[in-house]
């Protein structure tokens, strides 16, 4: 399934060591179970830290757009476990939600 959008981040606990995390939305696509063909899906990955996940919705917008409501409530699961995220090859923090919600995240 084609990426529409991804970003390679690095992360890591403080006092862990680095690891890197792939983050991807595929293309909406509709449903092959849905036989009357009005429901989407997008791939959601967030590297191996949780397992690919196929985000429904009624149309490819809304399955997008709940694709990345998705992608913001792992991006807050993963700040709440501590994890912090950091532009590959740097020092550099990213926000935790990556400021693709307008807010950023925590204090």
């Amino acid at each position: 399934m084609p990426r529409i959008a991804e970003m390679t981040l690095d992360t890591a606990r403080p006092g862990s060591e680095r690891r890197s995390v792939c983050i991807a939305l595929s293309l909406p696509e509709i449903d092959p179970k849905d036989s009357s063909g009005s429901t989407y899906r997008t791939l959601l990955e967030f590297g191996d830290f949780y397992k690919p996940m196929y985000i429904h919705g009624d149309g490819s917008l809304q399955s997008l757009g709940l694709a990345l409501s998705m992608l913001r409530n792992l991006l807050e699961i993963h700040a709440d476990g501590g994890w912090v995220l950091y532009y590959s090859g740097t020092d550099d923090t990213a926000s935790p939600d990556l400021n693709l919600f307008g807010k950023a995240l925590g204090p």
